[in-house]
């Protein structure tokens, strides 16, 4: 799964989820749910065109939920190399956030973002030159923006609270992130460079 990944600063405190989620749902006006996220980690693969396929693992107890079901033979081969680190594949019933549909447990402790990373290389033979952002990361608890009833369920923004305002990332729909960002340009947000000092 592609990721699009934005950087929203801001000179004050960022505006609450809550706010952006109702001024979102007024622009847009159709509901939009603001949703928990479970902690877990960013991970990228190099493609031979010299971008990124993005993937993000949800941590669930002792194992790990790829956090958007798709059956594209990027995420195909992200399977496979959690199978290799000892992940045991099984369908998420509930509870879950809506977009998680396998869950990998593991009998030993699942592997980090940096092992995932390194696997990656390995098995494609392709070492990208990364932006600091671009690397391997830890997230928190982080929360999502969704509008069931314009995309249907599963397809949202993703925000993270940073030291400089907000991060953002989507998958290709950029149909709600447009919303999105307009509505924290309108607040003073200002985007940042993928290579600004601020983000690293």
């Amino acid at each position: 799964m592609g990721y699009c990944i934005y950087h929203v600063a801001f000179e004050g405190p960022a505006p609450s989820f809550e706010t952006l989620r109702d001024l979102v749902a007024a622009r847009l006006g159709t509901p939009v749910d603001l949703i928990e996220t479970p902690p877990g980690f960013w991970v990228g693969m190099g493609k031979p065109n010299g971008g990124l396929s993005g993937f993000s693992l949800l941590r669930h107890e002792g194992a790990l939920e790829p956090e958007w079901d798709s059956e594209s033979p990027d995420d195909a081969l992200l399977f496979r190399i959690l199978e290799e680190f000892g992940g045991r594949r099984a369908l998420v019933n509930s509870p879950a956030p809506r977009r998680v549909r396998w869950r990998f447990y593991f009998t030993g402790t699942p592997p980090t973002p940096e092992q995932v990373e390194a696997r990656f290389e390995e098995v494609t033979g392709i070492v990208p030159e990364r932006r600091p952002s671009e690397r391997a990361y830890e997230f928190p608890v982080s929360h999502s923006l969704e509008a069931p009833m314009l995309l249907g369920p599963g397809h949202g923004v993703s925000l993270f609270l940073k030291s400089y305002g907000i991060s953002l990332t989507t998958g290709f729909d950029l149909t709600l992130l447009t919303e999105v960002l307009a509505v924290l340009e309108s607040l003073g947000g200002r985007q940042l460079d993928h290579d600004d000092p601020a983000i690293s």
